[in-house]
């Protein structure tokens, strides 16, 4: 990424009005956590995107979701949350609207990031577990099992978890016997899209074992809980590395980390946020985890480049 650097920010400006061309550049920026590049490579290619709709009389299909999802997860990034949520807020409104394939599945991530990413349920914002998902593949699909997964373990209602889980292990019995073979969906359209993939399955098998250890904490089994968050690892080692925002909205290795730092193993949780480091490079909670991790250990050295390396993220957009 870092060698296509220059030439990302060459493509950016090619083409003012092309949406696609605009969001492009921002694969690069993410693969070196760039969030400052991301969001305005996205709000460039989002506002576009509304241009050549009001333009041409278009349905809101046409908004360019793709580049919004990134823009909101470039904010969520940046800990810009409540510029975030009003991203969130304005994507609720518009996709009912015209539900497209596409602007429902967007619709699920980013109600997952916000969630998690956020760490707090903002009363303004009401999420939409509802959202139809049966049309656009095992990776929305399980998306959706983990916003209402969420959900339930939150309001401890057990059944919904339960039936989540149900529900997940037979979507992914049905993609598995479909399997088109491993790939990378990036940007790319036609009929393929929703088709499974080994890397999709790959990604649903994670959120189910994430959607068991909820279940696991519920039954106060932490020792299940721990079993089932090894499993996850394991699984999500053997998926592409993320080309976008990730389709695990929780990273299971940061999942892990942070739980071996509430156990008292900082040495160890470390050794978790550098594999989801490795895998997305920058991501915020990752990084203040780690920071949490060093000051356990009391490692002054690491704890001072930590807080620099977050406060240069923070300041790039202020």
């Amino acid at each position: 990424a870092a060698d296509a650097h220059a030439a990302a920010g060459a493509y950016a400006q090619v083409a003012s009005s092309a949406t696609h061309a605009l969001h492009m550049p921002s694969h690069i920026y993410l693969a070196l956590g760039e969030w400052k590049g991301v969001v305005e490579s996205n709000q460039e290619s989002y506002a576009a995107s509304v241009a050549r709709m009001e333009e041409k009389a278009l349905k809101d299909g046409a908004r360019g979701y793709h580049s919004f999802a990134w823009l909101h997860y470039g904010l969520l990034q940046l800990e810009r949350y409540e510029e975030a949520e009003q991203v969130l807020k304005d994507m609720l409104a518009h996709v009912p609207k015209d539900p497209t394939k596409g602007a429902r599945g967007y619709l699920v991530g980013m109600q997952n990031r916000q969630l998690y990413e956020s760490g707090v349920r903002s009363e303004a914002l009401e999420f939409n577990p509802d959202v139809l998902v049966d049309d656009i593949g095992i990776s929305a699909q399980a998306g959706r099992s983990f916003l209402r997964a969420q959900l339930a373990f939150e309001s401890k209602e057990l059944g919904i978890l339960t039936d989540e889980i149900k529900w997940l292990r037979n979507k992914i019995t049905m993609a598995a016997q479909q399997v088109e073979g491993s790939s990378i969906a990036m940007c790319a359209a036609g009929t393929s899209r929703y088709a499974p993939t080994e890397n999709s399955i790959n990604m649903a098998r994670v959120i189910h074992a994430q959607l068991r250890g909820m279940k696991a904490l519920l039954e106060d089994q932490p020792a299940q809980f721990e079993a089932h968050l090894k499993e996850a690892v394991a699984l999500e080692a053997q998926t592409n590395y993320p080309a976008g925002p990730p389709r695990i909205p929780l990273p299971s290795f940061e999942q892990y980390g942070e739980w071996l730092l509430a156990r008292g193993k900082p040495a160890e949780a470390i050794e978790q946020f550098d594999k989801a480091l490795a895998r997305m490079p920058k991501r915020s909670k990752s990084l203040r985890g780690k920071l949490v991790a060093f000051k356990a250990l009391d490692q002054q050295d690491e704890v001072k480049e930590l807080e620099q390396e977050l406060g240069e993220i923070l300041a790039a957009v202020e």
